[in-house]
Order: C-alpha cells, then structure tokens, then sequence
C-alpha cells in the first residue's frame, strides 16, 4: 500500500509540477543561446578590430616605402633635370 502511495502521485509533495519544469529548461535554453550568440558576436568584432589595426599598420609601412621610393625618384629626376638643364647651357654657351 505505500509503495502504491508513493507511485500513485495523488499527493505530489516534493516533485515539480511538469508544466513549470519544461518552461525553466526552456528559459535555462534561451539564456544559454542568447549567452552563446553574445560571446561569438564579441569575438567576431574583436577579430575585426584587429584586422583592421594589422591592415593599418601594413598600410603605414606601404606608406612609408612609397613615400621613400617617391624621394628617390625625385632625386633621380632632380639629377637628370640639372644635367640636362647644365647640358643645355653648355649648349648654349658653344653656340654663342
């Protein structure tokens, strides 16, 4: 007779009711998904964040190389230019 008793559930003491148990997995579910989306959210836009910092800092190296290369070409054209232009007066000069 207890044994019946206890399986019965006629007087459920101790035991959650089935409908308030589901909706707290449910909620513990939601929270969890929620949680999870928010972190791999974060750890998208901080690998963003430094891809765009590693594409700068690359970009002020091209920089600095181009605007290196750049002086050098103008050196080289500076060169040319007066040697032309001291060719020309030479030129110049021999006509006269």
């Amino acid at each position: 007779m207890i044994v019946h008793d206890f399986f019965s559930m006629k007087n459920p003491k101790g035991f959650i009711q089935i409908p308030i148990l589901i909706a707290i997995i449910v909620g513990i579910l939601v929270l969890g998904g929620i949680g999870y989306f928010g972190v791999k959210q974060y750890q998208s836009s901080q690998r963003d964040k430094e891809y765009a910092q590693a594409e700068i800092e690359k970009l002020k190296q091209e920089n600095k190389f181009t605007q290196e290369r750049q002086k050098e070409l103008e050196k080289k054209i500076g060169i040319a230019k007066e040697t032309k232009d001291s060719s020309s007066l030479l030129k110049k000069s021999l006509l006269t």
